[in-house]
């Protein structure tokens, strides 16, 4: 796999794991607790997201200082924390709605950039 068929797979990943991120925030079932059960709960089941999310740095990082930029690195570094906000947030819902999905579309935005630029 070549280095732009592999950046595109990990950011469809993590467009999938936003849409599946939202899901959870949507589940009125989760309910968020101070236990340490939960936080085991929520750690287990965001691990390989958080995993995505490093690859996705890491990759765009290294092509940034070999070629042409594919976005710049303040986007990327913005676009973790988003998206480490968007993780938290799906699951310990402390975030009014309206906020949430900014962060979701911001997300969402910085991905599909970043696949228009390597296709």
């Amino acid at each position: 796999m070549n280095i732009k068929e592999e950046i595109k797979h990990v950011t469809l990943s993590l467009i999938q794991y936003v849409s599946n991120l939202e899901e959870k925030f949507n589940d009125k079932t989760i309910e968020p607790e101070n236990t340490e059960l939960f936080f085991n709960y929520v750690k287990e089941d965001t691990e390989e997201v958080f995993k995505q999310l490093e690859k996705w740095v890491a990759i765009l990082t290294d092509e940034n200082k070999k070629e042409q930029p594919i976005i710049p690195e303040s986007i990327i570094s913005s676009t973790k924390d988003n998206m480490t906000a968007l993780i938290m947030h799906s699951y310990y819902k402390d975030v009014r709605r309206r906020r949430y999905m900014e962060i979701n579309r911001s997300c969402i935005y910085t991905f599909q950039s970043v696949l228009s630029t390597v296709e």
